[in-house]
């Protein structure tokens, strides 16, 4: 797939900032950003610089993951120390939501993941169709889970729902249970894929046999 410019969007954003400064401690925002996938970490740009934090666990995989952004990487062992260290580089400026508004609209390398994401969970729905006629619920989402994975996703988009029959085809959100389908029953899957941070969702209906 076409590389994500992760040097182009800091440019953008230092621009956008300009002489300010700007947290970003939302991790969704910080890997839009930077590149940098992580359960622990945070950004400030100010003064034409880029600064990302985190902590020891995530050092080589930070960078790793922004080399070629420029960003001056602040790896801390204590939670603590790494707050601190924030806090001197945000000083009274507030985090908004400049990245978030920013991602509203994707660029060519975000809708060919995104259209990755719709296809992987095309063809598992496919892959498994034929299969549904016996099939619990549970063993459904087995495998359309496992057939993304093997397609080529990195992960469900979320957990599959697999609703079957005239009780639980009309609960939304149902969770997952080993009962089986049989002759006549309404199948309502919603299933999506994960490909490099981007999502797909989709819900389709079957009946089997006559309704």
């Amino acid at each position: 797939m076409t590389p994500i410019d992760h040097p182009e969007r800091i440019s953008r954003v230092l621009h956008e900032v300009g002489g300010g400064t700007l947290a970003v401690d939302d991790l969704t925002d910080l890997r839009w950003l930077t590149g940098f996938d992580t359960s622990n970490g945070w950004a400030v740009l100010r003064g034409g610089e880029l600064f990302v934090g985190t902590d020891g666990r995530y050092g080589d995989k930070a960078a790793a993951e922004t080399a070629g952004t420029g960003a001056t990487l602040i790896v801390e062992q204590q939670s603590e120390v790494l707050r601190e260290r924030r806090a001197q580089l945000v000083g009274d400026a507030a985090a908004d939501d400049l990245i978030r508004v920013l991602r509203r609209v994707k660029d060519p390398a975000e809708v060919e993941r995104i259209e990755e994401a719709a296809r992987i969970a095309d063809a598992a729905l496919a892959e498994v169709e034929p299969m549904l006629h016996g099939m619990t619920e549970l063993d459904v989402r087995a495998e359309l889970e496992y057939r993304m994975i093997r397609l080529g996703a990195d992960d469900r988009s979320y957990p599959t729902i697999v609703a079957t029959g005239p009780d639980h085809g009309a609960r939304p959100h149902h969770g997952a249970t080993r009962r089986e389908i049989v002759e006549g029953d309404t199948v309502i899957i919603d299933v999506g894929a994960l490909v490099d941070g981007y999502h797909s969702d989709m819900t389709r209906s079957w009946v089997i046999g006559e309704a």
